[in-house]
Formats: structure tokens, sequence, C-alpha cells
């Protein structure tokens, strides 16, 4: 596993403890467009397949909302040959 990004996501659900969760996406947001366009395509990529392999995670009423929302995201993107990710170019 790459430990710096363990620790780069850590970093994120640490803020996400008690943060705002608009201001917290609007600097992911801020930072991811400012980069590479190459780099803001595999970002996304990667968040897609975080998504498609977090709709088959066990869940209660704490993130039944977003297991189930990861299950759609999983449907639309086998509808679209999306499910191995999005094009390199």
């Amino acid at each position: 596993m790459n430990q710096k990004v363990k620790e780069a996501v850590q970093t994120i659900l640490n803020e996400l403890n008690g943060g705002n969760r608009k201001d917290i996406a609007a600097t992911i947001l801020d930072t991811v467009r400012s980069d590479h366009r190459t780099l803001q395509q595999l970002f996304w990529n990667v968040m897609l397949l975080a998504q498609i392999g977090y709709a088959d995670s066990r869940y209660d009423l704490r993130n039944e909302a977003s297991v189930n929302w990861a299950k759609k995201v999983k449907e639309v993107a086998t509808r679209l040959n999306f499910d191995m990710g999005f094009p390199y170019i």
C-alpha cells in the first residue's frame, strides 16, 4: 500500500471529523482544478474506482447512503464502460 496516499486520505478524514464539508469539498475541487489536466483525469479516475470498490462494502445506518450511492455509481460506470476507469490520454 502506498503510505503517502494512505496518510493523505487519513488527513482528509481527520479534517472531516468536525470540519465543514462544503469547505473541504471546495478545497479539494480547487486543488484538483489547479493541477495538470491529465492529473485531474487520473484523480477522478481513482475516485471512480474507489467508489466502484466501495459499492461492495458492508454497511449500517451510518454509511448506508454512501454504499447505496456507490452502487448506483458502479451501475452507471458499468453501463458506460467506465468500470475499469476513464481513458488515460
